[in-house]
């Protein structure tokens, strides 16, 4: 039997759905589905920390870099 991939950090954003980072990258959970976010080539080492500002910017932490994400639904119009 796999193993399931423990994240090494999670956070939670305003509108209260959640964000898991680990050894296999990012992933989001909206209540109902995880997706897998896909970072590029930004994200080359495992993530060992995720962090939502008030801005709902997804700050990351990989062992060689700070990454900043902007989830496409975060954007609000003015």
């Amino acid at each position: 039997m796999a193993r399931a991939a423990r994240p090494s950090a999670l956070a939670v954003d305003r509108a209260g759905d959640l964000w898991a980072a680990g050894r296999r990258g990012l992933l989001y959970f909206d209540g109902d589905h995880f997706t897998s976010v896909s970072l590029g080539d930004e994200a080359t080492q495992p993530l060992v920390d995720v962090e939502v500002d008030s801005q709902a910017r997804v700050w990351l932490l990989a062992s060689d870099r700070l990454l900043v994400f902007q989830p496409a639904h975060a954007i609000a119009a003015p």
